[in-house]
């Protein structure tokens, strides 16, 4: 059995699973034109301490125009700044 990784991200970064759907759970529909453009959606996975009003497990819309990837157990992550959470999907 795989061991999986815990990544704590620092102060106010948050690391994000992308999302590869169009449509949100709430039913939010999002354009073809979202795909590689400006917005991204994905998962919360973990939160820096001075990341207010998104916990983990939330469902996010972001720009992904300044972001960092890592590869963690065969999944993308994204490192992005809470700066640049658009909206949490309710």
């Amino acid at each position: 059995m795989q061991k999986k990784s815990h990544i704590q991200p620092q102060s106010n970064f948050i690391l994000v699973e992308i999302q590869e759907v169009n449509e949100t759970k709430s039913g939010v529909v999002l354009p073809e034109s979202h795909k590689g453009g400006k917005a991204e959606v994905g998962t919360v996975k973990a939160v820096g301490v001075d990341v207010e009003n998104i916990k983990k497990n939330d469902t996010i819309i972001f720009k992904n125009y300044n972001v960092d990837d890592v590869t963690i157990d065969d999944k993308i992550i994204y490192f992005i700044e809470a700066s640049d959470v658009l909206a949490v999907v309710k």
